[in-house]
This record gives C-alpha cells, structure tokens and sequence, in this order.
C-alpha cells in the first residue's frame, strides 16, 4: 500500500492542518490491519523520523504518527493513529451545527438552564469569520474556582469552503 509521510508543526486539535511533504513509500501490513490504528513495515529510511502525519491512500485517512521501531534488514515498522479531525474535515466543515449546550459561561443567546449566565458578566473578545464559519470567543468574570472562563463557540452554515 502507498503511505504518503508529512511534518506538521500545527495541533492534534486543528482540523486543516498544514502538511510538509517528506516522501512517498510502500509499506506492508503486519498481520491482521485494524483501519483505525494501522501498524506498517517500509524500507528503513532516516527522512521518515521525521515525519509526524501520513495518509494511507487506500483508506482515504490522515494518521499521526507514533515513533517508528527500527528492526534489522533495513526495515522499520511505523504504527499510526487515526487523525478524525483532518480525515473527515470537509464534512465537518460542511455540517451545519445547533448548540443546544453550554459548559461555560459564554453567549447569552445560548439557553442552558444547567449553568445560569448573568449576561452583564460576558464580555465578547473576538469575533471572526472565514470560509462558512463564525467563531465567536466570550470571556466570562468568572470561571470555575473564580477563575476567568474563556468559551470558543463555532457557528456554521454560513456558506460553504
């Protein structure tokens, strides 16, 4: 199977992340392969330590990935971990969402009968909008243990990518 290997200096979190291209190979499974945290064995080489994410075309998904193990004849097997976020980002980034819950204190406008919000303690701190999302961020008096709170919330369905 061919296993495209990148770096990334960006966040597990975020979902569109930028890629570095290191090298494209062909790696082979070991024993059974589980979709969600395949383990591979590629040719040994030293430009593949450095990789951080890859993408297994015949999947169709991102991976992170772990330390490699190098073993003796110049091969090195690589286990990875799904990455959902940048795998499935043109569907997140597509949906539309209702926010019918609120942990913290954020936007007023968003009833959680759990958690009262007095509206005079939010202030907004930043509002920004790119490609179909709004992302407002609130900042209440108050968090949990008198601390500030701080509450990103995401708004989609504005438009599409």
């Amino acid at each position: 199977m061919e296993i495209t290997f990148y770096s990334t200096t960006d966040t597990p979190i975020k979902v569109n992340k930028t890629l570095t291209l290191i090298k494209t190979v062909t790696g082979t499974p070991i024993d059974d392969m589980n979709i969600m945290n395949p383990v591979v064995t590629v040719s040994y080489d030293a430009s593949l330590l450095n990789a951080n994410m890859a993408y297994i075309s015949t999947f169709g998904k991102y991976y992170f990935v772990n330390p490699p193990t190098i073993q003796t004849a110049q091969r090195m097997t690589i286990s990875m971990d799904i990455d959902v976020l940048m795998t499935y980002r043109n569907s997140l980034r597509n949906c539309d969402a209702l926010i019918v819950r609120s942990e913290s204190v954020g936007p007023t406008n968003v009833p959680d009968k759990q958690l009262p919000v007095d509206p005079n303690a939010v202030d907004i701190v930043s509002v920004l909008g790119t490609k179909g999302f709004d992302r407002l961020t609130v900042m209440g008096s108050t968090g949990g243990g008198g601390y500030p709170s701080v509450q990103t919330v995401l708004i989609t369905g504005r438009g599409k990518e």
